[in-house]
């Protein structure tokens, strides 16, 4: 029963209309886009529009692709509900004043779903897949412009008894552009729309991706650094995040971060530098599903 119950769990977390999960007016597709990957970002509680200063511009403001030194590559791992485990690549690259991002994300979850004696029912696999590319450009002094293109493809299977099977499997297309301002003393500011496009199928019905409009900004004190977001979309009339680093050594950065969409959430990481590498995890606990970890290992030359 339990297997059965976890399998209810999956499927209402990424494919139930947006209305269950985040008290939203409908149904949206392509969740994998609403979840973080990025270890630094997740411990920031997803506020990075404003900073986007390496090659996680790619997922929060393409526009600070252009603020990319040389090559950067990144790799996240993350164990998510329910036995879900997220896998993310991130690639940089500085062309001249412009800079380049592609990412790849898969979250994939299966499992064997069992009645109250143990005996097998059904078998079910989920299979969500994000491409992005996207280029970054200065267009005048402090101003920079970017976009994203995100192509997405989702995967439902499940096997029952007596070999009855069932696949559903729909793809999508869609588009960020983004802003960014770098201001004095140590304050940026950043403006993206996101998730344009078309959507996905969800329960044989296409829905809408989770577009947002998003205002931005990032401030540098000293040691601290501090990030905020506020937005609205297809999700939420009105939502803001926020995150605080602290520099606390040359290889030692503490983080903390702040949501508040439908329901506040904290999350808490850190991250540890050293000559061209970096190391940085998040944790995040869930009153009701329990504890999410990222860890991302990161390069740059």
């Amino acid at each position: 029963m339990i297997k059965k119950v976890k399998l209810i769990f999956i499927l209402v977390i990424f494919y139930a209309p947006a209305g269950i999960l985040h008290a939203s007016p409908g149904a949206v597709s392509g969740q994998i886009l609403n979840i973080e990957d990025s270890a630094k970002v997740a411990a920031l509680g997803g506020a990075y529009a404003g900073l986007s200063n390496d090659l996680n511009a790619v997922s929060y403001n393409p526009a600070g692709l252009a603020q990319i030194y040389g090559t950067e590559f990144q790799f996240t791992h993350v164990l998510y509900y329910l036995d879900t485990t997220i896998n993310a690549f991130t690639y940089g690259q500085s062309l001249g004043k412009a800079g380049f991002g592609f990412k790849w994300k898969l979250l994939s979850a299966a499992d064997t779903a069992r009645d109250s004696s143990g005996a097998e029912l059904d078998d079910f696999d989920i299979r969500m897949a994000q491409y992005s590319i996207g280029f970054g450009i200065p267009v005048a002094e402090r101003h920079r412009l970017g976009a994203v293109m995100n192509i997405l493809s989702e995967k439902f299977a499940v096997k029952g008894i007596n070999n009855y099977t069932k696949d559903q499997t729909d793809g999508g297309v869609g588009f960020d552009i983004g802003w960014h301002y770098t201001g004095f003393r140590g304050s940026s500011y950043g403006i993206v729309i996101r998730n344009m496009g078309s959507g996905l199928k969800v329960a044989d019905e296409e829905a809408p991706l989770p577009y947002q409009y998003v205002l931005a900004g990032a401030h540098k004190m000293s040691k601290f650094n501090f990030s905020w977001e506020a937005y609205t979309g297809a999700e939420t009339s009105f939502a803001w995040k926020c995150g605080l680093e602290a520099e606390l050594s040359d290889y030692f950065r503490a983080r903390a971060g702040l949501s508040v969409v439908t329901k506040t959430d904290f999350t808490l990481g850190f991250g540890i530098p050293y000559d061209n590498w970096d190391m940085d995890y998040a944790f995040f606990p869930h009153q009701d599903m329990g504890l999410v970890h990222r860890v991302s290992l990161g390069v740059h030359f």
